[in-house]
């Protein structure tokens, strides 16, 4: 678990768990599993980002160049904007079905 974490969430609760819950050791592992691959996903996307400069990029766009899902980049797409890492670059492109698509770019 990375000191971040570990720090918020400790080392036997996952994130909004009451007290009284403690978590097995599998559960523990499984979560820790997650953040960090969480985390590269985040690295992946924001590179993504970066490389298309202030135009931004669309999220079909970042999703063939990390060769990831639409489902976990648009929701880590959706953490990066809340931790204000992330806006909508005022641009819009086109999915490969020509429909109109926000642009991404970094903060």
């Amino acid at each position: 678990m990375s000191r971040m974490a570990e720090h918020h969430y400790g080392d036997t609760l996952a994130p909004d768990t009451p007290a009284r819950i403690a978590y097995r050791e599998t559960s523990r592992v499984a979560w820790r599993q997650s953040v960090s691959s969480s985390g590269s996903l985040d690295y992946a996307i924001m590179e993504a980002i970066e490389a298309a400069g202030r135009d931004g990029i669309i999220c079909d766009d970042i999703e063939r160049a990390i060769g990831r899902e639409h489902a976990s980049v648009s929701g880590n797409l959706r953490h990066l904007v809340e931790r204000k890492l992330v806006e909508p670059s005022g641009q819009h492109g086109l999915t490969p079905r020509r429909r109109k698509a926000m642009k991404w770019r970094v903060v």
